[in-house]
């Protein structure tokens, strides 16, 4: 199973972006896009992803333009 900093970077690299353009476009730092698809510790919320995995559930993204379908 794919973490969620795994399924970023997967996405980013499949669009051919950079990390550095990839934190311009969401209005952060290269080193924090870096930190999350990592999976470095208090990237993302450590509460958010304790109940996720408490309740046996995985992150899965998808596009917003299917995410209606």
């Amino acid at each position: 199973m794919e973490t969620l900093g795994q399924q970023i970077r997967a996405e980013r690299r499949r669009r051919g972006l950079t990390g550095a353009q990839l934190a311009e476009m969401a209005g952060c730092s290269q080193p924090q896009v870096s930190n999350i698809e990592r999976d470095e510790r208090g990237a993302i919320s450590p509460s958010a992803l304790a109940l996720i995995e408490a309740l046996g559930l995985r992150v899965v993204l998808v596009p917003l333009e299917d995410a209606a379908k």
